[in-house]
């Protein structure tokens, strides 16, 4: 019984965050290239060039925010606990050990990959000033990441 129960909730985790939204709630997600990749404790620091996507999910209805983060912007990222290496198309994923986003991420820079992230507990900052409008991701969690070696 224990085993089923643990097969369900990590298939329940499997699924895509869109099969999960029939009430209300908030999504958030990146896809881009990563570099200047640097750890301090189990915070990784990188430059992201991409798409950086909040989603808003009410009943069956949803509507997508894009920033575009195509100039680079400085993000900081943790491995979630739990956290799930996917494969490029997302059909198939796999439970990984802490320090497994660090090595996909790594991965990803020697190969110029581009990786799909989602998160949870995001804390983010637009700035002002001189900096107006310029977007930073200051800490998420990441429960999902696509790694392209993952057979």
């Amino acid at each position: 019984m224990r085993t089923f129960m643990k097969f369900v909730i990590v298939l329940s985790l499997l699924l895509p965050v869109v099969a999960l939204a029939k009430g209300d709630g908030v999504g958030f997600s990146m896809e881009g290239t990563v570099t200047n990749i640097s750890v301090s404790g189990e915070s990784i620091h990188f430059t992201f060039t991409g798409t950086f996507r909040i989603s808003q999910f009410h009943g069956l209805q949803s509507s997508v925010v894009e920033i575009d983060c195509k100039r680079g912007v400085s993000a900081t990222v943790s491995q979630g606990d739990p956290f799930f290496a996917m494969s490029s198309d997302g059909r198939a994923g796999a439970l990984r050990p802490q320090v497994e986003l660090l090595k996909i991420l790594k991965a990803a820079v020697k190969h110029s990959r581009v990786v799909k992230f989602e998160l949870y507990d995001v804390k983010m900052a637009v700035g002002k000033g001189k900096n107006y409008g310029d977007f930073t991701l200051l800490d998420a969690a990441v429960v999902r990441a696509t790694d392209a070696d993952l057979r």
